[in-house]
């Protein structure tokens, strides 16, 4: 076997994302087998030392935290990941700003220093019985005063609030469950300034790509060089899989999930370490080759710090008017032929992109609401908002 062949290791079927469970019970051995396995292979196809040590270490870290977590012994479990988030965040692409992430662009702008990302686009959505009056307030993070309404999140800390923001409308559509047209509302999102935030976001697409780079000579670096892209991209990797477990319920509303207690120890971690939230990959769509750009995902803090209502986070926001996607698309008959939901083989030609198109580029004109926040708006003006909110409130 050729020296590089064993990257390929981490596009293995059976480690392809999400990964599909039954029972609730099943998570632990699923995913003990699954890093068992994964060691062993990167031990029979001769990955470097480091890397089979490296992914060892990780793999361990994950199911010791799980046992002291089922035991009770949670602030030990939460120690466990923190330090690996610690010594993770130290490699390359682990951490950055949200336009220059990995979990949000193709690999290829992080190897050719002749490409540009293009801009990171972000939406939000929330689901409404009513076409219109949608309140831009409701486009901002649950409020602190309705912290007993937050259902647990995989990425999540209970009792704080998180923003949870997607990269496409239709990864919005699919992140909700595929609602009706009609209760579907999104607004498209602007983030003013830096944002830190951890890369999760890690598929298997990543080592194909990395290969391939490779073999056309575009990456000249030690495999096993623990500041190497390569070894951070295997870091992550192991973390994204332990944390991209579907389980099959009955009742999506239990109160316990096994597969998100790494995901918000991880999050803890990244609170503690004062990041500003997290990448990752949608667990909702099944192709897990093709999730970057289109579906992916950010989870990003409202930190809290004696506000009644509102994170001052929101400064750092600027939003679109709220646009129900029926109401778009009744419309724009002339482009109902175009519609598909499925395939994002070709996004750019499907309603949901020229959606998210028209959100991005509606007249802005910014405002800064009277209420004692500030953010900003466009496509709508503040007495058009002040209305919506009154008929809602009537």
């Amino acid at each position: 076997m050729c020296d590089i062949d064993w990257i390929l290791d981490f596009c293995n079927l059976g480690f392809l994302t999400p990964i599909s469970i039954k029972e609730d019970c099943k998570y632990y051995p699923v995913l003990e087998d699954k890093l068992t396995v994964l060691t062993e292979m990167l031990a029979q196809d001769h990955a470097p030392e480091a890397i089979q040590t490296k992914v060892k270490d990780i793999s361990d870290c994950i199911l010791d935290s799980m046992q002291l977590y089922y035991q009770g012994s949670i602030d030990e479990a939460q120690i466990i990941i923190y330090s690996l988030i610690e010594d993770i965040s130290k490699r390359p692409l682990a951490i950055s700003d949200i336009q220059d992430s990995v979990s949000l662009s193709k690999l290829e702008y992080f190897i050719d220093d002749n490409k540009t990302p293009e801009t990171v686009r972000l939406f939000h959505a929330r689901l409404s019985d009513k076409v219109v009056d949608y309140s831009l307030t409701d486009m901002l993070h649950i409020p602190f005063s309705l912290r007993d309404r937050m259902r647990p999140q995989r990425f999540s800390i209970p009792g704080l609030p998180c923003y949870y923001l997607a990269t496409t409308s239709l990864c919005c559509w699919y992140e909700m469950g595929r609602p009706s047209e009609n209760q579907f509302n999104v607004s498209a999102i602007e983030l003013d300034g830096i944002f830190r935030i951890f890369n999760l976001g890690i598929s298997s697409q990543h080592f194909v790509d990395y290969k391939r780079f490779m073999r056309e000579g575009k990456i000249l670096e030690e495999y096993d060089n623990p500041n190497s892209l390569l070894f951070s991209l295997v870091c992550l990797r192991v973390l994204a899989i332990a944390t991209s477990f579907c389980v099959n319920r009955s009742d999506d509303n239990s109160p316990f999930k096994s597969e998100y207690v790494i995901s918000q120890l991880i999050m803890l971690a990244a609170k503690k370490l004062k990041y500003d939230g997290l990448a990752y990959l949608s667990k909702r769509f099944s192709q897990d080759t093709a999730s970057i750009p289109f579906f992916a995902n950010l989870a990003l803090f409202a930190p809290y710090n004696g506000e009644d209502e509102y994170s001052k986070m929101i400064e750092r926001i600027k939003l679109s008017a709220p646009i129900n996607y029926s109401a778009y698309k009744q419309k724009r008959q002339d482009i109902l032929m175009v519609d598909h939901y499925g395939s994002i083989d070709d996004y750019r030609n499907t309603v949901f992109y020229l959606f998210d198109d028209y959100l991005w580029h509606m007249p802005r004109r910014a405002v800064e609401l009277g209420n004692g926040n500030k953010y900003h708006i466009w496509g709508l003006n503040y007495e058009d908002d002040l209305r919506m909110r009154k008929n809602k409130g009537k």
